[in-house]
């Protein structure tokens, strides 16, 4: 993991002005969740319930990679989207299905906003 000197969303000239990320509200995500422990992930939670669900944005830092990974307890829809070219691209990973996620620019941040249900009871 990196030090305090990390680059971070609102710190990076490709990130829009006009979304205010409050840091103090931002947590790191595992680094056993990332392809590469060099590169930063950060989570912020918007909202979360107990055997409800989440919703997250994640913020991938460039050529960011979150391991392949299985959902076992809930399903996530998430959704990316570009500042630059003003598109929104969504994905569904259901119970029991896996996905990975990756940042292949090498200048931007990717934004990632996920939507967990959990489905723990079913």
């Amino acid at each position: 993991m990196r030090e305090s000197g990390t680059m971070y969303p609102g710190k990076d000239s490709s990130v829009p002005w006009a979304i205010k990320v409050r840091m103090k509200k931002l947590t790191r995500l595992d680094e056993k969740m990332l392809a590469d422990r060099t590169k930063t992930v950060f989570k912020q939670t918007l909202w979360y319930q107990k055997g409800k669900g989440s919703i997250d944005i994640l913020y991938l830092e460039p050529l960011a990679k979150i391991k392949r990974h299985m959902h076992t307890t809930d399903c996530e829809f998430y959704f990316t989207w570009s500042t630059r070219k003003k598109f929104m691209k969504n994905e569904f990973c259901d119970l029991g299905e896996s996905h990975e996620l990756e940042n292949t620019n090498k200048k931007r941040w990717l934004w990632v906003l996920a939507i967990k249900f959990d489905r723990s009871g079913e």
